[in-house]
């Protein structure tokens, strides 16, 4: 409900105070200071005050990139408030009053335009074409600086495994036009590494990837074949990062026969028994391989006991066959492959049952060797 006190200027619209609502727009508000009260079950509530500005004036900002080494820079112009759909005529000149750009463009996204040395400075006026605000103007103006040193920021990804480190090299949108970027990557610890990359488009990142975990120095040169005067420049920039990965030991997997269950060709219900460790400690296996169909053309999925049995992550499968398997063993990581995993015939022996609640012993019997009958016998 949007409530009201001394401070607060007050509204006749209320919501539903029974329902829960997730999201409630007001509209034709006036300037001033509001004030919404929310209510939870309704006993408890959150209190905040709103100010809502004058909107009867335009507003205009111009914000710039640094000036590139082939002295460029873009401006980029809002206005505000500007209805979806809008048009506004934009006008930018320099401070000496030469005039650069003068168009209709759309008011309700931001609109870019670049600009060049020798003008240092820049004015920006916005007239709106139409809607609610249409003939009213907003000016203002910029410098972009000027002597920016070329730069890189380095980002780096979460690692998992032992090489799937990746660092990417973002550069600022002020060197964007600079003709070619030539990277040179370095490990700094451990064993040593080095690696080149060059990009002709500077807008886009550039990635090194497959990296293990370590410090590595990135050092980039930036190259223009004609700057702002018309001459070549190069200029060189390094930093410095480290990748870290909880993925130590590789991963470890070999058939363990005592684990087999075996089975039989007319009730099939074996399991295979392997010994898997470290690496990542998230492990699948796969049958590639099988005595019915062969080699499989797409490798088959197997699943272990769930956590907590006492057979978790020791015997996979269900209700296989008698015979000889291949195996895949993955970490996410890395691969291990097993050529053979045997799952044994269980021996067609007779099974032998009694019922000791049938056995009747009479007491004179008891201290003297006794013949034990059995009772039925069973295959």
């Amino acid at each position: 409900m949007v409530d009201g006190n001394a401070a607060y200027r007050p509204l006749k619209e209320e919501t539903n105070p029974t329902s829960i609502i997730e999201s409630h727009t007001f509209t034709e508000l006036e300037s001033g200071s509001y004030a919404i009260r929310y209510y939870y079950n309704g006993t408890s509530d959150y209190f905040q005050g709103i100010n809502i500005g004058e909107t009867s004036n335009l507003s205009l900002q111009l914000n710039s990139t640094d000036f590139s080494l082939k002295g460029v820079s873009t401006l980029t112009a809002r206005i505000n408030p500007a209805e979806p759909g809008t048009k506004m005529r934009l006008v930018i000149k320099s401070t000496d009053g030469t005039e650069l750009f003068n168009g209709e463009v759309p008011a309700d996204a931001p609109y870019n335009f670049d600009v060049r040395k020798p003008y240092g400075s820049f004015t920006a006026e916005a007239t709106m074409v139409d809607g609610c605000m249409a003939g009213k103007s907003a000016s203002t103006w910029n410098t972009p600086r000027q002597g920016t040193k070329f730069s890189f920021s380095l980002r780096k990804n979460n690692m998992k495994c032992k090489n799937d480190g990746e660092i990417t090299m973002v550069v600022p949108e002020s060197f964007h036009d600079v003709d070619q970027i030539h990277y040179t990557l370095t490990k700094t610890t451990g064993s040593q590494y080095t690696d080149v990359a060059e990009t002709t488009k500077p807008g886009e990142p550039k990635t090194f990837i497959g990296l293990e975990a370590g410090t590595y120095k990135v050092t980039g040169r930036a190259t223009v074949f004609k700057d702002e005067n018309g001459q070549p420049q190069v200029q060189d920039f390094e930093q410095t990062i480290t990748l870290s990965t909880p993925y130590r030991d590789g991963l470890y997997a070999t058939v363990r026969p005592d684990y087999m269950v075996p089975t039989r060709d007319e009730c099939p219900n074996g399991r295979i028994g392997l010994n898997i460790e470290k690496g990542s400690g998230k492990y699948r296996v796969f049958l590639t391989k099988t005595p019915d169909e062969g080699v499989l053309t797409k490798p088959r999925e197997i699943f272990t006991d769930p956590i907590g049995t006492n057979y978790y992550n020791k015997l996979w499968g269900s209700g296989l066959k008698p015979g000889h398997y291949a195996l895949t063993v993955s970490d996410g990581c890395m691969e291990r492959d097993i050529p053979d995993a045997e799952i044994l015939e269980m021996p067609n022996t007779p099974k032998i049952t009694w019922a000791w609640w049938e056995l009747r012993l009479d007491s004179r019997l008891r201290n003297k060797k006794t013949k034990l009958e059995i009772l039925s016998i069973t295959t």
